[in-house]
């Protein structure tokens, strides 16, 4: 009996140094996207000032991203391993999810001199539901380590998917490389968690060690798996395997592409007919320009980095920016000027970022209909769905980087300028 009351203690004792450890983590991981998201706007901003300094700011710009993306799976890891973590399940397009995804490889691709290939695109449905952000993440974590272990040749993204009845699509999203391929034995280790680092891989190609261990689990989470086979000299090959409902837009005529020969321009072209088009190429507009005058920017931030950041990428586009340091300050300059957007930071001391725009939306001031975007490290489903429910228009994640701020002041300029055309209609 006291042997059981013993272990009980002890359990229960590991449960709190572990809830502990994560809270430690998650308040460390937070503070530290302020300066990573500094250092990537900084270089930024120094990229478009002087041009003459590309590869110092992108120098700078990849480390400030291998920073970035330690941190996300360390955090990823560390909420798996406390049972935190979660997927959601919502309506996206699938062909756009994976045109987008495949944009950003076409980069690295070419600039190692390999190829990358796309098999059964015209078999992908378009309307799935699932956690869109997540397959993306696995996607990126297979992609990229095809890119790193692959000296030469080329990369294959195969894709299929067939009807499961009664109302869902069974996919499988394979990634093949012509890299020196595994062992046996790397292959029974494959998935652990740090593992890369016992033999130097790191060291040599950059990561955590931790992007395969992560991809299974979310996979798991999701309700499918993920497999790996390979042999030494003849490359690797991992295969996603997910059971998604269908929605109604699945429906749609499917997209012909001919197969043949397809590299990633053709199926990029195909595929992204309907995909937004980048950050770069929209022209942000005030919702009144016919009154002539800047755009009106409240910037609400704890941190005088991140507030100087947002002024920083705002700055080219003429922008009147207000900044307040709190909440309750943020309610005084509301009371004072009419804005177009209001950037809010989720965690402050004293009134965060969400009872400060329950407070706003229930005031009925001059503000109480401005859109308001969430900027946040929190970016787990029940947190985007605490903002929404507090009345924010749209949420851009830390740490920030000058394409993510303007997507999302552009999103909610135009949700603003669609909604007052609806009403004077």
């Amino acid at each position: 009996m006291r042997a059981r009351a013993e272990a009980e203690a002890l359990r229960l004792k590991a449960e709190q140094d572990l809830v502990a450890h994560t809270a430690f983590l998650a308040a460390i991981g937070h503070d530290l996207r302020t300066p990573i998201g500094a250092i990537l706007t900084g270089a930024a901003e120094l990229q478009s000032l002087h041009p003459q300094s590309r590869a110092t700011t992108f120098l700078i710009t990849d480390a400030g991203l291998m920073m970035k993306s330690l941190l996300d799976d360390l955090l990823d890891h560390t909420k798996i391993g406390a049972g935190r973590m979660t997927v959601e399940a919502v309506d996206f397009d699938l062909r756009v999810m994976l045109a987008q995804t495949l944009r950003l490889w076409r980069g690295p691709v070419e600039a190692k001199g390999l190829k990358l290939r796309v098999q059964g695109a015209s078999r992908m449905p378009r309307g799935v539901r699932g956690d869109a952000m997540r397959i993306r993440q696995v996607l990126n974590n297979l992609l990229s380590n095809a890119v790193k272990f692959t000296p030469s040749g080329e990369i294959t993204l195969r894709l299929d998917a067939w009807p499961e009845e009664p109302s869902g699509y069974c996919l499988l999203l394979e990634v093949q490389d012509t890299g020196p391929g595994l062992t046996d034995q790397q292959l029974t280790r494959l998935f652990n968690p740090f593992d890369q680092t016992t033999d130097g891989v790191s060291a040599r190609h950059g990561g955590s060690g931790l992007g395969l261990a992560i991809s299974r689990d979310l996979v798991e989470l999701m309700g499918g798996r993920l497999t790996a086979r390979s042999a030494e000299g003849q490359g690797a090959c991992f295969t996603v395997s997910l059971m998604l409902p269908r929605t109604e837009e699945a429906a749609a005529t499917p997209i012909m592409i001919d197969e043949s020969r397809l590299d990633i321009a053709q199926a990029l072209t195909v595929q992204d007919r309907d995909a937004p088009a980048p950050v770069a190429d929209v022209p942000v507009v005030t919702p009144e320009d016919d009154q002539d005058r800047p755009l009106r920017v409240l910037v609400v931030d704890d941190h005088d980095i991140n507030r100087r950041a947002v002024q920083l990428i705002l700055q080219p586009l003429g922008c009147d920016i207000v900044t307040a340091a709190d909440g309750m300050i943020a309610l005084e300059r509301c009371a004072e000027t009419v804005f177009d957007v209001i950037f809010m930071d989720v965690r402050m001391p004293e009134l965060d970022g969400r009872e400060t725009t329950r407070r706003l939306r229930a005031g009925g001031g001059p503000n109480a209909r401005t859109p308001v975007v969430a900027v946040t490290a929190d970016t787990a489903p029940e947190d985007v769905a605490a903002c929404q429910a507090a009345g924010m228009a749209y949420f851009v994640s830390k740490p920030l980087t000058p394409p993510a701020l303007l997507g999302a002041l552009q999103h909610v300029l135009d949700e603003t300028a669609a909604a007052a055309e609806t009403a004077a209609a």
